[in-house]
């Protein structure tokens, strides 16, 4: 095939013209030129995706249980506290709008799948999250799964003075056969971060990126 011959675009015709057949067409930019600006573009898009990253804050938690996340700095690390490895809370002022909190678990020694052992344990766990709560409801439960942790979560509804709650308690352990030393992680959110239900939290806000990108171990995604 020659030079004169090569086709303008590699794309496909049901997806449309190509932004340097656009340029050509409506504005008369030559296909050199055209080029050039759907390459800067798409370099520009990379940067922002850069240092939108950049404003997240890579934590290692290196003594054991071992993990690694990832989190926006829109949300604040709460200062130690007993019992607690972890703790990231979102404000709008001195309104709360989510957290994530992650404490070690402890198991028993236990034969066979990790599954069978995590629904009876989950009870004690869920028992002290009711506590916390005025008009705590558990509203489902089931296994759970973080990138390659097995677990088990309990999802509830809750109120936080005059304000409704959505949060789960999850436990997570690493895959490996026989493993005992794990993390609950607790999530809550409020409307103002976008929880209407259940279903939505850890999946809406700034909690989404360090609960999916939660890991044990220290090597990130």
């Amino acid at each position: 095939m020659s030079a004169s011959a090569r086709p303008d675009s590699a794309v496909r015709p049901e997806f449309g013209p190509s932004l340097p057949q656009l340029l050509r067409a409506r504005l008369g930019v030559p296909p050199l030129v055209s080029r050039a600006i759907a390459a800067a573009l798409i370099l520009a898009a990379v940067v922002v995706a850069l240092l939108l990253r950049g404003n997240d804050v890579q934590l290692v938690h290196r003594s054991p249980p071992v993990f690694n996340l990832r989190y926006a700095s829109v949300l604040h690390r709460s200062p130690p506290s007993p019992g607690v490895l972890l703790d990231l809370e979102g404000r709008r002022g001195d309104l709360f709008v989510q957290s994530l909190t992650i404490r070690p678990l402890h198991l028993p020694a236990y034969r066979g799948s990790v599954s069978g052992m995590l629904p009876v344990y989950a009870e004690p766990h869920v028992r002290a999250v009711s506590r916390r709560y005025d008009g705590f409801v558990a509203l489902e439960e089931g296994k759970a799964r973080i990138n390659d942790a097995p677990g088990y979560q309990v999802g509830f509804r809750a109120r936080l003075g005059r304000r409704t709650i959505y949060g789960r308690e999850i436990l997570l352990v690493p895959d490996q056969p026989g493993a005992r030393e794990g993390v609950v992680i607790t999530v809550v959110q409020t409307h103002a971060a976008g929880a209407h239900s259940v279903d939505d939290v850890g999946a809406v806000g700034a909690i989404k990126k360090p609960l999916r990108s939660f890991r044990f171990g220290t090597e990130a995604n």
